[in-house]
């Protein structure tokens, strides 16, 4: 690759560019659940092997043949092999993906954006339906949960691709408690001038979207210390200091149009694309700096080349996508990305989630008011909380439940602005009337099930993994 030389302002000429990829006003708001699932084996609850993921999408254009398979080279045992990692196709013109996320047994499906509730809702029931009835006539079960109940972390649980060996390399082992999450996210269109305000305002209702949905609290056959470890988890990959302490959790405070942009400049990004293959920086330092610098210099992750290339909107999209607060921006599709929930056990609980952040963009000003009340510490200590407690979590000197009080009825209110039925709210409201989430009825099912069995811990993964069966 030949070197490219430019003259200087490649900082402002990036912002430019990144702010360019939202709309100026939004006509038809859409929304898009971006969708992560937990597969176990049937006979032992324990993840897939790798050609058990790969032979169910192999067999899910087998059943229905208008998917299409995606491959990619795998490091196998020392040796590069071509499998299937996906399987695609068209639906409301929009591509519909199923492939994996970091972990061999986290399913990731991509959902097409829909103007309504309602059409999202028919993509997201026959999407999961399809995974699900394809994953159990292979012995596999889709279980509404957001983490591996009982597989232990390990690199043998990572999908053997070669970003993801090279995240491991510069995140350490603590990257590999996310082979096993899982989490129900959302994009929603937003306008140029909204993009920071609903930032703000999902990142601020955080604490209070885990105490409603939390959901993955059983880990290694046993309960963790928290009713949401899958938060825990992205905390822990930046524990070890290798990256910025502030990537993951509430991000801070946002303002103007480019207030989405800077924040993303500040962080040193690690992994990058040219020409179909997944590059790294010799020098780790910030977006920001890279582009004043006006120059980014990349090798290969399995190679000996250096060369030096124009920094683009490849690289700026990269970085986003390993900048992992509970709300981003995400350029690319001119979507902010709410990420704060764990999977869910229905269809009608995963749409409550892309209700309430479909109703906040839609009352962006009154959400955001509500959560400018507490300090970034305040937000940041009830989400850890809220990880652990659940609803016994206080933000600032409020009890977390209202704050979700609140946080439901400003969505209710935009939903009923915007035309949408305000009863998809109706799990969450449920679940804050009982002041519990998933992951108590959880732990209480398992400690019902440890009395029941004698301790017999073969009798209890076989009643949790039926237990957890995603119910449709």
């Amino acid at each position: 690759m030949e070197r490219v030389v430019r003259g200087g302002g490649l900082y402002e000429k990036m912002k430019e560019a990144y702010r360019n990829g939202f709309v100026d006003n939004v006509a038809v708001r859409k929304v898009g659940p971006e969708i992560e699932g937990i597969l176990v084996r049937a006979s032992d609850g324990m993840a897939p092997r790798l050609r058990e993921i790969t032979g169910l999408f192999e067999s899910m254009n087998a059943r229905d043949g208008s998917w299409t398979l995606v491959k990619e080279k795998l490091m196998v045992n020392g040796t590069e092999r071509e499998m299937c990692t996906a399987v695609e196709k068209e639906i409301g013109g929009y591509k519909a993906t199923v492939t994996t996320d970091l972990g061999k047994g986290t399913v990731e499906i991509t959902i097409p954006p829909a103007t309504t509730l309602r059409k999202s809702e028919e993509y997201v029931r026959s999407l999961l339906g399809m995974v699900s009835e394809a994953a159990e006539a292979r012995g596999l079960y889709l279980l509404g949960v957001g983490v591996q109940p009982f597989t232990p972390p390990s690199v043998d649980v990572m999908m053997p691709k070669e970003r993801y060996s090279h995240m491991h390399r510069v995140m350490g082992d603590n990257l590999l408690n996310m082979t096993l999450t899982a989490a129900a996210q959302c994009h929603i269109d937003v306008s140029k001038g909204e993009v920071s305000g609903v930032i703000n305002a999902l990142n601020g209702f955080a604490p209070a979207m885990i105490a409603l949905t939390a959901n993955s609290t059983i880990v290694e056959g046993r309960k963790s210390g928290y009713l949401e470890f899958r938060g825990v988890a992205w905390d822990n990959i930046v524990a070890e200091g290798k990256l910025e302490s502030d990537r993951v959790g509430v991000a801070p405070r946002l303002s103007g149009e480019d207030g989405a942009f800077e924040l993303i400049a500040r962080f040193v990004p690690f992994l990058t694309k040219r020409e179909g293959e997944y590059v790294a920086y010799n020098k780790l330092r910030s977006m920001a700096e890279h582009l004043s610098e006006g120059q980014a210099e990349v090798s290969l992750i399995f190679g000996d080349r250096a060369f030096v290339v124009e920094l683009n909107h490849v690289d700026l999209a990269f970085l986003e996508g390993t900048v992992w607060h509970e709300a981003r921006a995400k350029s690319a599709y001119g979507t902010v990305e709410s990420r704060a929930c764990a999977f869910q056990g229905s269809t009608a609980e995963i749409m409550a989630i892309a209700a309430v952040t479909k109703g906040i963009a839609e009352n962006r000003v009154e959400a955001e008011e509500r959560v400018s009340r507490y300090t970034l510490e305040e937000l940041r200590r009830g989400r850890e909380e809220a990880l652990r407690e659940g609803f016994g979590a206080h933000v600032g000197k409020e009890p977390v439940e209202e704050l979700a009080r609140d946080m439901l009825d400003i969505a209710r209110r935009g939903l009923e602005r915007s035309g949408e039925d305000p009863s998809y709210l109706k799990p969450l409201y449920d679940n804050l009337d009982a002041m519990e989430n998933p992951a108590v009825r959880t732990r209480r099912l398992y400690d019902d099930l440890v009395k029941v069995s004698g301790g017999d811990d073969a009798k209890v993964r076989a009643a949790l993994v039926e237990s957890m069966r995603f119910r449709g």
